[in-house]
């Protein structure tokens, strides 16, 4: 009995610091999120389970959200790598080391960005170094430049295009812009402005992990610091994959909006509604949503906490719309109808009464033509 108990204790503090810690990185912000990747990604052991020299030896390899990318890069074949308008400025780097600028125009676009840049294949420095036709060390050259230059991006702070239409109030505050919007035939496609993020998460595989245990494949001091890495890595990938759901929610609640730019056509959507669609605690969505704005495809910058509304501020504008003759006296009865038919929500008349005193319209009482002593042609 003595040793369920304990057991169970033991469980129930390991969920209990599991929580508080989830609680603690769901509050970061998005540059000391970003500083806790650098310090991730830099750890030797880290660079030793995603970068090995034989595929059959990578425990960790990054794996994209579906329809979602960085910021455009483009590879000019003439003397520079230059990315796009909105782009961070990987040419300033490039521009010291001209022959890193050779070797990736070499490389191409196109295996640039999938065995680099994304680095979501599952694949060793030698598979890697044939597929793109150059040495082993220039292959791992081209790795060392990027996750350089992802330092470096992260230590020079998040800055916001030129071109962003940014609302007074969102640059008093000072909102960070995580990621652009953009639709096409296929939908809506997330371009964050982090590389970290646009990496996605970190698929782990256990089983070579396991494999490589077996091998003596690490030192006693690897094996003792493994758990904390892996732990980290689980963490990061929880708050990433979070507010990549979160973020596709939105866009598909409110796509009307960010296609118009009219508040007025926001749909009704709270943060609670979206914790329950998400299966997050509240204090987790308010988290995420706290300080953070993206750009939608016509460049204004929107604070994600305007892209949720209340159901009553909702009710109430809907309402506001469909009064006739700008708010002339009308009975409850009829304006629930109304309702019902323009939102498909059925409201209490008690409400009713509410949202009519909330917009400063009064009430026509009609006859009720119902057998004596029932309500007539009243809703209930």
């Amino acid at each position: 009995m003595d040793t369920v108990s304990h057991g169970l204790k033991h469980k129930i503090k390991a969920a209990l610091g599991a929580r508080i810690k989830l609680g603690q990185i769901f509050g970061l912000s998005e540059s000391e999120l970003e500083r806790l990747i650098v310090e991730v990604e830099k750890n030797p052991l880290f660079l030793k389970l995603t970068y090995p020299a034989e595929r059959c030896r990578k425990v960790v390899q990054f794996q994209r959200f579906p329809q979602t990318r960085w910021l455009p890069l483009s590879i000019e074949l003439k003397e520079e790598i230059l990315p796009a308008q909105d782009a961070l400025d990987i040419a300033s780097m490039a521009s010291e080391s001209p022959e890193r600028v050779s070797l990736i125009r070499r490389i191409g676009e196109e295996r640039f960005a999938r065995y680099f840049l994304y680095a979501e294949e599952d694949a060793g420095i030698l598979d890697i170094a044939q597929a793109c036709g150059v040495g082993t060390e220039e292959a791992q050259d081209i790795v060392d430049f990027v996750n350089e230059f992802q330092i470096r991006s992260i230590q020079s702070g998040p800055s916001n295009p030129a071109s962003v239409q940014t609302p007074a109030r969102a640059a008093e505050i000072g909102y960070t812009l995580i990621a652009r919007v953009e639709k096409d035939a296929e939908g809506w496609t997330l371009v964050y402005m982090s590389l970290s993020q646009a990496r996605g998460r970190y698929r782990i595989r256990h089983d070579r992990l396991e494999e490589l245990k077996k091998e003596g494949a690490f030192s006693s001091k690897d094996l003792a610091r493994l758990k904390g890495l892996l732990g980290k890595l689980e963490f990061i990938n929880e708050r990433k994959n979070s507010m990549n759901r979160l973020l596709k929610l939105l866009l598909a609640r409110q796509s009307e909006y960010l296609e118009s730019g009219d508040p007025a056509a926001r749909k009704a959507l709270s943060q609670r509604e979206a914790a329950r669609s998400l299966e997050l605690d509240p204090s987790s969505v308010s988290r995420l949503v706290f300080g953070k704005s993206i750009l939608t495809s016509t460049h204004r910058e929107v604070p994600l906490k305007e892209m949720f509304l209340s159901k009553k501020r909702w009710l109430l504008r809907v309402l506001e719309e469909i009064l006739p003759n700008g708010g002339a006296p009308c009975p409850d009865r009829v304006l629930r109808k109304m309702l019902w038919g323009k939102t498909g929500i059925w409201v209490s008349r008690r409400s009713i009464a509410q949202y009519r005193e909330d917009l400063g319209v009064s009430c026509s009482r009609a006859p009720s033509f119902g057998p004596a002593g029932t309500r007539g042609g009243q809703e209930q």
